[in-house]
């Protein structure tokens, strides 16, 4: 078995969070301020359809890669070590979970909208 290295779980999530800042940057209006104190300086750096298509594709790639590890560690192959097995796992159900968040977020604000009196 191959331990996992607590700096490459670190890297890991450092990496994570890194895209999730930078696509907040892209996803903010010109000249707003992002939750790092940063300016976004283009508007049209990508839509919110192609924005939600790609965490989308992210939330099912990670819950992919967890079930195939997971399946290659149930399988006896060395290379798949019981704490990346339940790393691969706990990332898929943290984005799976952010996803849920945010198309909940999603459903209230449309529900807000439409109870608006016009």
């Amino acid at each position: 078995m191959n331990p996992i290295g607590v700096t490459s779980v670190l890297a890991d999530l450092r990496g994570i969070r890194s895209k999730l800042v930078g696509m907040a940057e892209s996803s903010a209006p010109s000249g707003a301020t992002t939750p790092g104190g940063t300016a976004a300086t283009s508007p049209d750096a990508g839509s919110f359809a192609s924005l939600l298509h790609q965490s989308l594709a992210d939330v099912e790639s990670s819950q992919q890669q967890a079930s195939q590890l997971s399946t290659e560690f149930e399988q006896g192959n060395p290379n798949a070590s019981l704490p990346q097995v339940m790393i691969a796992v706990e990332k898929a159900n943290l984005t799976f979970d952010g996803a849920v968040q945010v198309r909940n977020k999603v459903v209230d604000a449309y529900n807000t909208v439409m109870g608006m009196q016009v």
